[in-house]
């Protein structure tokens, strides 16, 4: 088994948030539909918003990482916000998808609850999270 002190899971966070690290400006798109999340998940499994002004984020600036409440080691960036300037088709909001620099995808994680967008100024708002332990199978 594998020891690793705390203090360098928070150094290893930093790092890879560094300039030209695979943490180091990434964007965060939403998802409407509920692809499987798990080591084959792929940037093809997600469809994408279609309201008015929807696009993918800027990029994401990181916090200072740290130890959440079960003591797991996190990185958590700033939150982004969409807000529908039109609506064409009622649609729900499941989740958020992150891609970094290059456009590769790196996670996606499902919204604690759905997020209907049916009228001009319904919004979304997410608060990316990158921890070290995988919550998928």
């Amino acid at each position: 088994m594998i020891s690793i002190p705390k203090v360098a899971l928070l150094a290893m966070l930093n790092t890879l948030k560094a300039s030209g690290k695979p943490l180091a400006a990434p964007t965060v798109s939403l998802f409407v539909n509920t692809p499987t999340l798990d080591k084959d998940t792929a940037i093809g499994d997600f469809v994408e918003p279609t309201f008015g002004s929807y696009a993918t984020s800027s990029a994401v600036t990181w916090l200072t990482p740290y130890y959440n409440s079960l003591d797991q080691p996190e990185l958590a960036g700033d939150v982004k916000q969409w807000v529908a300037t039109s609506v064409t088709t009622p649609e729900t909001v499941m989740g958020y998808f992150v891609l970094d620099a290059a456009g590769n995808y790196l996670w996606a994680e499902y919204l604690d609850e759905p997020v209907d967008i049916g009228d001009i100024g319904d919004s979304v708002l997410v608060e990316p999270v990158f921890a070290l332990a995988s919550q998928a199978a």
